[in-house]
């Protein structure tokens, strides 16, 4: 089946609280919320830790979710807000629970 088209609003990026993208209606409503002028960066964060690494260096245990704090307070401090993060479910209530991130 075909997707209807998204309208653009314009506007600044609104906060998105997650769901299943491939569930009716929610890409449109991420799409909506945070692409409100029909720009996007997706940012796909994930578990990367290296199961045989990670008791040498215990620092791999949070890499990605360091790498992808600081690159957002870089793109906050260029005031770049449409971006939308892809991850699992149990590593976005995390990241809003702990980080009040809401993309």
């Amino acid at each position: 089946p075909t997707r209807p088209p998204v309208e653009f609003a314009g506007g600044r990026p609104t906060p998105f609280f997650g769901g299943d993208l491939e569930a009716p209606g929610v890409l449109e409503a991420a799409l909506a919320s945070r692409a409100p002028q029909g720009e996007l960066i997706f940012l796909s964060v994930g578990d990367t830790r290296d199961h045989r690494r990670q008791h040498k260096d215990p620092a791999l245990r949070t890499i990605s979710l360091d790498f992808l704090m600081t690159l957002l307070a870089n793109l906050h401090r260029l005031d770049i807000h449409h971006y939308l993060i892809l991850t699992t479910k149990k590593l976005c209530r995390m990241m809003q629970r702990e980080h009040c991130l809401f993309s």
